[in-house]
Order: C-alpha cells, then structure tokens, then sequence
C-alpha cells in the first residue's frame, strides 16, 4: 500500500448510551456537531431489561488521528452532548463509557443499592 500520509494517536472513545427517538437523538447531534467542528456515529440500538424494551443510540465520539485530541477533551464533549441528549428526549439518565470507566449520570433521587438491584433481578 502507497499512503502519502499515516498518522497514530492514542485510542480513546466515549460512547454515548441513551434511549429515546432516533430522530431527536440525530438532531441534536448535528447542532451539536455544528457548533463544536466535531463529528460522532450514531448508531440506533435497542435495549433489552428485564421488564420491557426500548429504542435509543450510541453515540460514539473518537480521538481521530487526523484532528488528534486528548482523551479529557473528548470526555468533555461526550458529556455535554450526552446531558443535551437526554434533555432532548426527556430522558431520567443517560450512560457514558470509555475504555477505562463507565458513567452514569441521572435526574432520579433514589440510588438503589448493589441488594436492591439483586432483588429486582431475581
């Protein structure tokens, strides 16, 4: 293979996971993206629970090596487009992974505990 040009940067990435319409979701992306020269992937998911089932996305935001930024930045911006999300589609919380930790974050005033969680499970 003959590339003019090649380029590494560290692998880092912050998914975005929230239900809500597909729609809303793209929508506020692009203002989103419009505003802050960013590109993300929207990918449209369902997610399964016990109890029921709902449509949302995962919006994935990557450190690109061509626009190369670092990890704390691109932690940043996921978590602002993910709390516009959520007001957008009014959703209780929203959920933000990256290689290293998982985020939750949520509009609920309960916080159930790890034998709580066990009990609903059964």
């Amino acid at each position: 293979m003959n590339y003019k040009r090649t380029s590494a940067v560290e692998t880092f990435f912050a998914r975005i996971y929230v239900s809500g319409p597909i729609d809303n979701i793209k929508q506020v992306c692009r203002e989103y993206c419009k505003k802050e020269s960013l590109c993300v992937n929207v990918s449209e998911t369902l997610f399964i629970y016990k109890g029921g089932e709902e449509f949302g996305a995962c919006v994935e935001l990557i450190n690109y090596p061509k626009f190369p930024t670092p990890s704390r930045e691109i932690l940043h911006k996921a978590t602002v487009l993910a709390s516009d999300i959520k007001d957008a589609t009014y959703q209780d919380s929203i959920l933000i992974m990256t290689p290293e930790n998982t985020f939750w974050y949520t509009d609920r005033e309960r916080v159930f505990t790890i034998d709580e969680v066990k009990q609903i499970n059964k």
